[in-house]
């Protein structure tokens, strides 16, 4: 049977005990107390920022007696909260991997659009051009932010080191590769990378292939040794036509004629700029040649003397064939100075 009697003693104990337990305090640690308490209660929703709140709350509370705990009755807040701020480090901690994660794989894809520049500079280098320019039509803005300057300079080092450099006989062989060279200018630039300098340079040697392309089967007879063999055998053939040779002629003329008839400049294509004019030319001193013999063997010296008129204006005709000739070459060897 409940006596409330006795219920009514057992609280005033209990209420007696809690007033000396308290009242053992000093002001100082119940003040610390009642602070926690206070600061506990406005921790409010827990964050990252507030860690350093947290965890010094926990360290000042665990620095409490057994008795300062016991008064400090919200102490499950800050327990909730340690939990919360525990959630929160670990989100962020696997926020941040993955963040890592993601840029350690960017940095890889952006090497990789990096190492797609380094190798067609190295393919440029090795005048792989083909593969240069397929290499860089289509390509997105983001391949030229990270390589345009690159490929740029290497661009412009790589023309500078590939300038023409052989003298006007071969020279011509150097410039088909320019014409490639300009279609990469053109992607470069196209792209927001000026190289004008470079490009000017390209344009003069492609307008110096044009001039003179037309000319490059003329001069590569004009210095073959076939020419200088006819030329060297019409001017013996001019002393042996002589008044005072005459009597000697025929032999010399025979070697000439057997000189020119082996001799041919077909080689350097007939559908070429003066090649036929040349060709031509050896044509018509076989001929003369062949009927001086005949005059000469028949004493014919009105004859002889009309085939020796043919011979010198045909001669004057290969003089200025030859200043035409020469004027090409001049012209074409101060073109090419400037481009050197």
């Amino acid at each position: 049977m409940f006596h409330f009697g006795r219920s009514k003693g057992i609280l005033f104990m209990i209420i007696v005990g809690m007033f000396l337990f308290t009242g053992c305090m000093s002001s100082q640690d119940r003040t610390e107390v009642d602070a926690i308490i206070g600061e506990i209660d406005s921790i409010g929703q827990v964050t990252l920022e507030k860690e350093n709140i947290i965890i010094e709350l926990e360290e000042r509370y665990q620095q409490l007696s057994d008795k300062q705990k016991e008064l400090v009755t919200n102490y499950w807040v800050l327990t909730e909260a340690n939990i919360d701020l525990a959630a929160l480090i670990e989100q962020e901690q696997l926020r941040i991997q993955r963040e890592e994660e993601e840029a350690k794989k960017e940095a890889l894809r952006i090497q990789q659009i990096q190492e797609q520049g380094h190798v067609l500079s190295e393919r440029l280098e090795d005048e792989d051009y083909e593969w240069v320019i397929q290499g860089l039509i289509n390509q997105d803005d983001e391949f030229w932010e990270l390589n345009g300057e690159v490929l740029r300079l290497s661009f412009q080092q790589h023309v500078q080191l590939n300038t023409l450099k052989s003298s006007y006989v071969n020279v011509l062989q150097e410039t088909p590769p320019f014409h490639q060279l300009m279609v990469i200018g053109e992607i470069l630039s196209d792209n927001g990378q000026e190289c004008e300098d470079t490009m000017g340079y390209i344009q003069r040697v492609l307008d110096f292939e044009q001039t003179y392309l037309p000319y490059d089967a003329l001069i590569q007879m004009y210095e073959s040794d076939e020419l200088a063999i006819i030329t060297g055998t019409i001017i013996n053939s001019a002393t042996l036509l002589e008044p005072e040779n005459w009597t000697k002629a025929k032999e010399g003329i025979v070697r000439s004629i057997a000189i020119i008839e082996r001799l041919s400049f077909e080689q350097f294509g007939l559908e070429n700029e003066g090649i036929q004019q040349v060709e031509n030319l050896r044509l018509g001193y076989l001929d003369l040649f062949k009927d001086i013999i005949e005059a000469l063997d028949a004493f014919d010296l009105p004859k002889l003397n009309q085939q020796i008129a043919s011979f010198q204006e045909l001669s004057l005709e290969v003089l200025g064939y030859n200043e035409q000739v020469n004027e090409i070459i001049n012209a074409m060897k101060e073109d090419l100075e400037t481009l050197k």
